[in-house]
């Protein structure tokens, strides 16, 4: 780059520097009011959250267990693997 194109950028950039530096600037002191915001109190209450989780129970004879209804096990009245007998309940489904 030849020397009188570095000095003519060089100029330039100072002229720029020295022109946005000599801008006008609005010093007025006003002071602005703060915003207001509406704000809402919030309480705790009891919420009821469910969880599912997909599993399977397999017994000794592998036999399929499925449930009539739809709902969610609230209760199950047998432990894994535990000899169960015709007609016994094994779980508490809550329905809706």
């Amino acid at each position: 780059m030849p020397t009188s194109c570095k000095l003519f950028s060089y100029i330039v950039l100072l002229s720029t520097v020295i022109v946005s530096s000599c801008a006008t600037a609005d010093t007025s002191t006003t002071k602005t009011q703060p915003m207001t915001y509406t704000v809402m109190k919030l309480a705790p209450r009891k919420a009821e959250t469910n969880t599912d989780y997909p599993s399977s129970i397999l017994g000794i004879q592998n036999v399929e267990i499925r449930a009539k209804i739809d709902g969610y096990v609230e209760k199950i009245y047998v432990d894994e693997g535990a000899a169960v007998k015709k007609g016994q309940p094994l779980f508490h489904i809550n329905a809706p």
